[in-house]
């Protein structure tokens, strides 16, 4: 019998599974911090207006979470941030496909 963390075994399943998620076995593991990070980082290289790379992150965690499109979240929880969904969208995309490029999965708490 093995015990541990819920985040030990996920990232045992991950590892398992990598090959389906677009990752190597070898893949890092970052949180919140470091995915806000490189959300801002994304932000940087945009000339359109966005919000915060904290807002952004926490929109993509809701809509991960919630299995919603991002769409839905930004108009059911942010309907003020209307006006941006197009440019969280962009910046989304971006970082999913950052993610997939470095070769990191986020566990977040």
């Amino acid at each position: 019998m093995t015990c541990g963390t819920f985040a030990q075994a996920a990232v045992v399943a991950i590892r398992h599974e990598a090959r389906h998620l677009a990752r190597r076995t070898n893949f890092a593991v970052i949180g919140n911090e470091e995915a806000t990070a490189l959300i801002a980082q994304l932000i940087g290289d945009r000339a359109a207006a966005v919000p915060e790379a904290q807002m952004i992150h926490h929109i993509y965690s809701y809509s991960v979470n919630t299995l919603l499109p991002v769409d839905v979240v930004v108009m059911d929880r942010f309907p003020w941030l209307f006006w941006a969904k197009d440019s969280i969208r962009a910046v989304l995309r971006r970082y999913e496909e950052e993610k997939v490029r470095r070769n990191v999965v986020v566990l977040a708490g």
